[in-house]
């Protein structure tokens, strides 16, 4: 509503963590860490796919990066995510900043009339 309210348009990107992305690194954190990992973890649907069906349910737009950090991951691309940290690494941040980018290009309304009438101010 809030988006709606100052004439914007509201989108989700939905980022991977490294376990939805790797299953090898998600099995080794599985057995390595079995004392801090939640069920959610070793069984059902992953976060992002959770996120992604309740968007869809409340016609939010949204983008998963997921299927593109997949794909790289697939491609045997240069690692996404740091080792021992789970942030991304330069590739990863590349490959976010072009996936979105790309989702914005094929969405340009998100792009337009984002600034409330009330709050544009003529130049004297």
């Amino acid at each position: 509503r809030q988006a709606t309210r100052f004439g914007a348009k509201l989108a989700v990107v939905i980022l991977p963590d490294e376990t939805a992305v790797d299953p090898q690194r998600r099995q080794e954190i599985v057995e390595n860490y079995a004392h801090l990992v939640e069920d959610k973890l070793t069984s059902g649907a992953p976060p992002t796919e959770q996120l992604a069906a309740i968007l869809a349910r409340h016609d939010i737009l949204h983008l998963s990066l997921l299927p593109a950090f997949k794909a790289h991951y697939r491609q045997h691309g240069p690692p996404l995510y740091y080792r021992y940290d789970g942030h991304w690494t330069l590739a990863g941040h590349r490959l976010a900043g072009q996936t979105i980018f790309d989702f914005l290009v094929s969405h340009p309304d998100l792009l337009l009339n984002i600034v409330p009438d009330s709050q544009t101010k003529t130049p004297p």
